[in-house]
């Protein structure tokens, strides 16, 4: 994920801002939303970005381009990002850009594989484009407000890689390393592996472990345990970092 931040978000008729996080599902492990910061644009205002409405990344000049143009995301559900996401928020999101909710069905994206296939859904292709407003007091009430019962926030399964980004890797024997990163899938947008940065022990290097080996993320002691040993993890092979689109995000 560190790739896709700092990337410009380009929409059909110009510039919105830069990724600066991405928000995963702790569920599925699948990249829900990208953070953008809309800079002078919107007021400083940041948003909400769904990979349903990204239409292509290229990565040769760090931007992602969207299939929506700059009024549609103008005007969609303001967001406050002081506070978890709630699915009432995200009910309202999708509302608001006509795409099914994610979290009904069985599949990664719902009823779909990708958001690609999720976002072709949409209830009219007229929500791409334009839109009027959305009521500020709809939006306020959506992301988690003083008022906010403990069931909408404790529904909110969104974590912020920016936030797990150097928790330690609690093995089955111990501690070995911290998390660097993330490496995404680029159709489904699921995390594929984690790296693991090492250098701190003897012989230390940047190592990836599959998603599958994940067992848990303790949130109370910032640490992700795996199901492996140190001795394992050691005797993973160095990463490369990869120089073409690949898996990584």
């Amino acid at each position: 994920m560190n790739q896709i931040k700092g990337s410009t978000i380009h929409a059909v008729d110009g510039d919105i801002g830069k990724v600066v996080d991405c928000y995963f599902d702790e569920q599925r492990w699948a990249v829900r939303y990208l953070v953008v910061e809309t800079g002078t644009w919107l007021s400083g205002r940041q948003v909400l970005i769904s990979p349903a409405s990204v239409d292509r990344v290229d990565w040769n000049e760090g931007k992602v381009n969207l299939n929506i143009d700059r009024m549609r995301v103008k005007n969609s559900p303001s967001a406050d990002f002081t506070r978890p996401v709630s699915r009432e928020y995200e009910s309202s999101y999708s509302e608001y850009y006509g795409y099914p909710r994610y979290w009904e069905g069985t599949d990664i994206w719902g009823s779909a594989a990708t958001p690609r296939a999720y976002g072709s859904r949409s209830e009219t292709a007229a929500r791409t484009t334009g839109g009027e407003s959305y009521p500020a007091s709809e939006a306020r009430g959506t992301m988690g407000t003083a008022a906010s019962s403990e069931r909408r926030v404790a529904d909110s399964q969104l974590r912020s890689a920016k936030d797990v980004a150097g928790y330690h890797i609690r093995a089955t024997d111990g501690e070995i390393g911290h998390i660097d990163d993330f490496l995404v899938d680029r159709d489904s947008w699921v995390v594929d592996s984690i790296l693991i940065d090492t250098s701190n022990m003897p012989g230390g290097k940047p190592v990836l472990l599959r998603r599958e080996r994940i067992d848990r993320i303790d949130w109370n002691n910032k640490e992700i345990r795996v199901r492996a040993t140190t001795q394992e993890i050691k005797n993973s092979p160095e990463y490369v970092e990869e120089t073409t689109f690949g898996r990584r995000r």
